[in-house]
């Protein structure tokens, strides 16, 4: 966010603007323009009340942030799809001094590994018998006939059924647009 507002590609949207609708239209002609981020101050939800959390959308809007987003530069996007496709599918070494060139392919394999840790700074003490409200958060609805306000990217943890949480080598983490169904249920 601060590299795109010292390029000059940020702009905040002081206007209350709708959730339902209405927010999705302003992203999709912004988008079509190659336009800056928005963040939206003054998301307005359900019965015209105004949430309190700020709404970013365009953030990956062209080639140029996405670079940014992944610390390359734009001329750099082409080698950094073919290093993660390497990674996805790698072929044998040829010898030693072939497996010693792809070192860093190998180092870069070895961080995605999951680690096991006993807190995050993203978790959170929640209050015991406090409730989730899902109804507070600007959650948008695209277009006429969604079947509800849905979450366009959420990283969804999952593992097998009946397997053990402790096993975080069978969990999945993907993204995947998630309906919110009331204050405290998400349907994936």
């Amino acid at each position: 966010m601060d590299w795109c507002e010292e390029t000059g590609q940020f702009k905040a949207v002081s206007d209350p603007v709708s959730v339902r609708h209405q927010m999705t239209a302003v992203h999709r002609a912004v988008l079509e323009a190659h336009g800056p981020v928005l963040r939206f101050d003054q998301p307005v939800i359900g019965q015209g009340r105004r949430s309190d959390v700020p709404v970013v959308v365009n953030l990956f809007g062209t080639a140029e942030r996405v670079a940014a987003g992944l610390g390359v530069s734009i001329d750099g996007l082409g080698d950094l799809g073919a290093f993660l496709a390497a990674l996805r599918a790698p072929t044998p070494p040829d010898g030693l001094r072939d497996a010693l060139s792809r070192w860093p392919m190998l180092k870069a394999a070895l961080a995605t590994r999951p680690k096991l840790v006993g807190s995050a700074p993203v978790q959170s003490v929640v209050q015991k018998g406090a409730e989730v409200d899902l109804s507070t958060l600007p959650v948008q609805t695209h277009r006429p006939g969604d079947a509800g306000p849905l979450i366009t990217w959420p990283v969804v943890v999952t593992r097998p059924h009946a397997s053990e949480p402790d096993n975080v080598g069978s969990h999945n983490a993907g993204a995947y647009r998630v309906q919110v169904l009331d204050q405290n249920r998400l349907l994936s």
